[in-house]
Formats: C-alpha cells, sequence, structure tokens
C-alpha cells in the first residue's frame, strides 16, 4: 500500500510539472515599447508629404534602415518598398530623395 501511495503521489507530482515546463519553454515575442523611444532613420525614401494637419510625414520608402531604441534593448531592421508615417517632431535631414534623423517613439511596422 506503501509503495502504491507513493506512486500515485510521484504521478502527481509529474502532472502537476507538465504545464510549469511547458509555460517556461514558451518565449513571447511581445516588445515593451513606451516613454522612452527613439528611433533612428537613414535611408532612400519618395513623395515625402505632411499629413493630419501637419502631425505626420508619409512617404514610401524604397530602402531604409531603422533603429529603435528602448528600456529592455534595440530593434533594428532594413525596409524596403514600404509605405511609412512618422510623426512630425523629426530631427534631422529630410530631403527630396533621402531622409536622416531620429525621433522620439516608435515605427508601426
Amino acid at each position: 500500500m506503501k509503495k502504491k501511495l507513493i506512486g500515485i503521489l510521484v504521478c502527481l507530482m509529474f502532472f502537476t510539472m507538465i504545464p510549469a515546463v511547458a509555460g517556461i519553454a514558451f518565449e513571447s515575442e511581445t516588445e515593451e515599447t513606451g516613454l522612452f523611444d527613439r528611433t533612428t532613420l537613414r535611408g532612400v525614401g519618395l513623395f515625402f508629404r505632411f499629413a493630419d494637419g501637419g502631425k505626420t510625414i508619409r512617404f514610401m520608402a524604397l530602402r531604409m534602415h531603422y533603429r529603435t531604441t528602448y528600456l529592455g534593448g534595440t530593434k533594428s531592421g532594413l525596409l524596403r518598398a514600404q509605405r511609412l508615417e512618422i510623426p512630425n517632431n523629426f530631427n534631422g535631414y529630410i530631403g527630396k530623395f533621402f531622409i536622416w534623423g531620429s525621433f522620439k517613439g516608435s515605427l508601426d511596422i
């Protein structure tokens, strides 16, 4: 009887550990972005236009490198042939075909 009780107890412990181990193995892809985000852009774009009453800048990014720094680390990447919208508090240079600078916040990609 004692061995049977120990066997049942061990089985119950295994069954309770399976969800915990499965939860540890699962990695979440969520990022915590917020108040201290800063994004730097540089690259080639076309059709720079002010939108929403001058609150945002819309353009077509032909080849754009971005780097977002936030409290948890950094995220960077390369965008090709994609429409972008950035806030008007952009600090940097926007030319006829080239953009270089940074703004507070992150890209909504």
